[in-house]
């Protein structure tokens, strides 16, 4: 929200037309964004039903590895052997460090 208002903001400044009258306006926050927040309320309301918070649960996990894949899959691996050791070894060790901060996350909150 604060990088979208900064942008209107900037752009405003350099452009006064696009200021006072935008041909369409990008929206501050993203839809889905909405839509997560709306159904977040409505879930600490209680007025999700359990078996469709569990299923919107097991959907949102399908979903986030369908999405992790894709990602994987658009990666060329030329590309970033072309980036150098350096760019490598630094993409690897926030991989390692990543894993290693949501590993001790999960054996601090997870009771054993």
């Amino acid at each position: 929200l604060a990088f979208a208002l900064a942008d209107r903001r900037r752009a405003a400044g350099s452009n006064p037309a696009r200021a006072e009258a935008p041909a369409r306006p990008l929206p501050l926050v993203p839809w889905f964004i909405v839509g997560f927040l709306a159904l977040m309320g409505l879930n600490l309301l209680g007025l999700i039903p359990p078996a469709a918070a569990e299923a919107g649960a097991a959907l949102a996990g399908a979903l986030t590895v369908v999405a992790m894949a894709g990602l994987g899959l658009s990666v060329d691996v030329r590309t970033v052997g072309r980036a150098g050791q350096r760019v490598s070894a630094a993409v690897t060790l926030s991989l390692l460090a990543l894993g290693g901060l949501a590993l001790l996350l999960v054996r601090l909150v997870v009771p054993a």
